[in-house]
């Protein structure tokens, strides 16, 4: 008996252990495990019904309900989550009677009066249980808790609630109320020197100065190219260390040898700060830069910027703000700089310069100087507006904050990889309408068509039309198809799939896409071959021609949404970063490629816990961790009809439980790493517009948070 009372203790702490772990579905099983050994536990039961609602296993979920209450018939909170079983499952009857027993047991239980509220039938409680008093006493309670939350978050919340009411447009509003917080102090201040490559005029000059001046971490000098001698005494005046340095370098030297002068006239400096001209430092500029950079053990550090313009006798303005995200490998391999500041470290700047030379076009220097740099080590991002950009100055200037060196196309592959066979898994189920246009322009859009090995996974189709097609293309030999009659699983379907094929290169298709981009199987190709790609996905667009991913972004709508959703389909984004290879987050699966051998290191997708949503997120994650890149590449282009499979796949109460379901096992199985983007500036959510048009919540037909199916 002893040992039966260790079993049961046993199995019950490995059951409660899976569902702290947020793992439904074992958790279930191992409820059933201890229940095997002691049926007759009511708390047990309740526990297995639990984790089948959590599941979606609605059914399963009434009968372990029905059973405890069997061994604890007034047990008020058995039948409350009876009522919610009921009431996911779409039974509103069901679940209006279960509350109403709850109330029974335990008159005034709020979470009931409120399930019974949300249903609607409010009336029929106070007609049937004569407890309309409670029920009007208790929504009369909430109310005023809510009207209490309200005026708690109006009086302590006041700056979250100003800021997200400031649309982007009205920028300059936010700068004037909201200042740059003050940087953390740095231990042993180390020194730091400006230096300023481009000239402007003489306004400029002065209070790009005087904000040197301003800085709570002083700055041991400035070194800009020559002034004009009628400039010197106002100079001078302003700073004096600037002007006694400025003389000594020519207007017209490159910019590798005034950044090389600078370096000569500051030995003693440990951090230098680049400037592509005279700017407007915020005072904690230098302070957040160099405190970051010391912080995190980075070479270099940049920052987000803005551009202010003159206003008359309204005084300065800012406009224009761009914000980034983390340094982008993919973005400086295509000639991309980091904006109009950069900060190096004595060391990593001495050996980038040796690299670069003082020759060379003007315009790339910053590219290049970027790319040197962040070739030494890690390279921080301040998500702060450090920096502000003259307006006449930027208009003029020749190196432009966000100028590529020219945005490489996507490259050809070595003529070897052409002959590479790309595999090409697309689900479908009685999807005659949607498949066929995909296939035929996936055909037409490829240069070797031929090297195609496509197959069509069949999801239990019983449309004859359907059937007959499916059947003519595998006699010709078009397509292989291979079937599988089971739920709905995404997952499940492009894993068994994938085992049918034999190709070295995967591409996960959606049967309501249509590519309209000619190569783009070469272009998937190049990329691929890439040892330190992972993933990549496409620019996909609704008929309408209007975006619909643009690549993910985590920490909206729950996980993820997909980012430029709504705007046209050529919209270049900010920073043109929706028509520009770069690196993501996660990318739809709707467009999904990679290689084989990284998808048999992710062990594919998660078929059991994931079997609908959040797959390609999940998927993109394991990638990460395992150091490659998940790309997204504008010049691969489709048309997305969207959701057309997974509309049908599931009743709007099953698909709403299912979808919850999945982003809880995304939260608990990734915690921050879905709640932070950090290819997405967080600054951007302060503001009324961020850069992707986020869906309504709870809107499940055209929900960007995953794979659109």
């Amino acid at each position: 008996m002893e040992q039966t009372t260790w079993d049961i203790g046993e199995l019950v702490a490995k059951a409660d252990a899976l569902r702290d772990a947020r793992s439904f579905r074992a958790a279930a099983e191992g409820y059933r495990a201890a229940l095997a050994v002691e049926p007759m536990r009511a708390d047990l039961w309740a526990q297995l019904g639990n984790m089948s609602k959590d599941g979606g296993d609605f059914p399963g979920a009434i009968a372990a309900y029905t059973e405890a209450l069997r061994y604890e018939p007034r047990n008020a909170d058995t039948f409350l989550q009876l009522g919610r079983a009921y009431r996911l499952w779409g039974h509103r009857d069901e679940a209006f009677e279960a509350f109403a027993r709850a109330l029974d047991l335990t008159p005034g239980l709020h979470d009931a009066i409120r399930e019974v509220v949300d249903l609607g039938l409010s009336w029929r409680l106070e007609r049937s249980s004569g407890i309309g008093t409670t029920l009007a006493l208790s929504v009369n309670k909430a109310l005023d808790d809510l009207k209490a939350a309200i005026r708690s978050i109006e009086q302590e919340l006041p700056t979250i609630r100003a800021l997200t009411a400031i649309p982007v447009e009205h920028y300059d509003e936010f700068r004037r109320v909201y200042h740059v917080p003050p940087a953390d102090p740095i231990a042993g201040s180390p020194p730091v020197a400006l230096v300023v490559v481009g000239r402007a005029p003489l306004a400029a000059v002065l209070a790009c100065l005087t904000a040197v001046k301003a800085q709570r971490l002083a700055a041991a000098g400035v070194l800009m190219p020559a002034l004009r001698r009628d400039e010197l005494a106002p100079a001078r005046a302003f700073l004096p260390e600037a002007a006694a340095l400025a003389s000594s370098v020519a207007e017209t030297a490159p910019p590798g040898a005034i950044v090389a002068a600078g370096v000569a006239a500051f030995p003693d400096a440990r951090w230098y700060v680049l400037t592509q001209e005279p700017v407007l430092l915020d005072p904690e500029a230098l302070g957040w830069l160099v405190g970051e950079a010391e912080r995190s053990a980075a070479v270099a550090a940049f920052c987000d910027e803005d551009v202010v313009v003159e206003h008359g006798t309204a005084g300065r303005r800012h406009v224009e703000p761009r914000l980034r995200g983390r340094l982008d490998p993919e973005q400086v391999s295509q000639g991309f700089n980091l904006g109009t500041l950069l900060a190096v470290r004595r060391d990593c700047l001495v050996a980038s310069l040796a690299t670069l030379g003082d020759a060379g076009d003007p315009s790339t220097f910053w590219s290049r100087l970027v790319a040197a740099v962040s070739a030494q080590g890690r390279v921080a991002q301040v998500p702060q507006v450090l920096v502000s950009r003259f307006a006449e100055v930027a208009r003029t200037a020749a190196l432009a904050p966000d100028a590529s060196a020219g945005r490489s196309a996507v490259p050809s592959p070595p003529p070897h990889l052409l002959e590479a066979d790309l595999a090409v898994v697309i689900p479908t189920r009685n999807g005659l309408a949607q498949v066929e246009p995909c296939v035929a322009a996936l055909v037409a859009t490829a240069s070797r068509a031929d090297r195609l090995e496509i197959t069509i996974i069949d999801n239990g189709s019983d449309d004859p039309a359907t059937l007959a097609w499916l059947a003519e293309g595998q006699r010709s030999g078009r397509f292989a198809v291979v079937r599988l009659a089971a739920p709905f699983n995404w997952s499940q379907l492009n894993n068994h799939a994938v085992a049918a094929t034999s190709s070295p290169l995967l591409l996960f298709l959606n049967d309501d896409v249509e590519l309209v981009s000619p190569g783009w199987d070469a272009a998937l190709r190049a990329l691929l071959a890439r040892p330190e790609v992972g993933v990549v996905g496409a620019r996909l667009a609704y008929p309408d021609r209007t975006l619909q991913h643009a690549g993910m972004v985590l920490g909206v709508n729950g996980v993820s949404e997909h980012e430029g959703r709504g705007e046209p389909m050529d919209a270049q984004g900010p920073l043109g970063r929706w028509q520009t290879r770069r690196s993501v987050s996660a990318v739809t699966g709707a467009f999904f490629a990679c290689r084989r051998e990284v998808f048999a290191s992710v062990g594919g997708f998660d078929a059991e816990d994931l079997p609908v949503w959040f797959s390609d997120v999940d998927f993109c994650l394991k990638v990460a961790d395992r150091g490659l890149r998940v790309l997204y590449e504008p010049r691969l282009a489709a048309i997305h009809h969207e959701s057309k499979t997974l509309c049908s796949a599931f009743e709007d109460p099953v698909r709403s439980a299912a979808f919850e379901y999945a982003a809880s096992v995304m939260r608990a199985r990734w915690g921050a790493r879905v709640a932070d983007d950090p290819w997405y500036s967080p600054q951007y959510s302060r503001f009324a517009k961020p850069y992707a048009r986020l869906a309504a919540p709870g809107d499940r037909s055209r929900d960007g948070a995953t794979v659109d199916r």
